[in-house]
């Protein structure tokens, strides 16, 4: 469910819980004054989080690298025919 914060001018900062991401949430009516408030952006509160949550974050936006050992060994495969690129002409 996601939250966003307003800023009033008369009331101040106020969130709403919307069951919903579709639209535009760029303003919203105070509950208090019914006035119209914007929208306040701010950094994601990562301070807060989990050390394991944003290790597996900060890991999860880098490729893994893979050696060739890693990979399963397979048999070269040979060609059933003289010229493989000349298949059943």
């Amino acid at each position: 469910m996601p939250s966003y914060t307003f800023l009033c001018p008369d009331c101040g900062e106020f969130t709403l819980w919307y069951n919903h991401m579709r639209g535009s949430h760029q303003e919203a009516e105070c509950a208090k004054c019914n006035q119209l408030s914007k929208r306040v952006y701010r950094a994601p509160m990562t301070n807060q989080m989990d050390n394991k949550v944003k290790s597996r974050m900060e890991r999860g936006m880098e490729p893994r690298v893979v050696n060739r050992t890693d990979l399963p060994n397979s048999k070269k495969r040979v060609p059933s025919a003289p010229r493989p690129w000349q298949a059943g002409h």
